[in-house]
């Protein structure tokens, strides 16, 4: 229990850290980053599909975005080839180039 306890903290603190001193397009991809840890299925090595049907509002709701600013990042994403929409709807994820942009940045 309290291991379990401790990984919610340090993972509450690093949230707090992205929100407070990361621009919103990184908060963005590291909370959907988190998505594909917590409900994702690998595809390949490079690429994960998130297998939980969530709404841009509800992404935004989680990391103090509006909708509109998710809109507009996820638009870029996909433009840059981070990401992209299969038929269903989900999301699947270029892993590597994800942490490749925030590493770059």
């Amino acid at each position: 229990m309290f291991k379990y306890l401790g990984s919610m903290i340090v993972d509450l603190q690093n949230r707090l850290y992205d929100k407070i001193l990361h621009p919103a397009d990184e908060q963005l991809l590291k909370s959907i980053l988190r998505l594909a840890v917590s409900y994702g299925k690998d595809i390949d090595e490079d690429n994960s599909l998130i297998t939980l049907r969530v709404t841009k509002q509800d992404i935004g709701s989680m990391i103090g975005l509006s909708r509109e600013t998710v809109s507009r990042n996820i638009s870029l994403f996909k433009k840059l080839g981070l990401m992209y929409e299969n038929k269903e709807g989900y999301i699947i994820l270029n892993t590597v180039k994800i942490n490749n942009y925030i590493t770059l940045k």
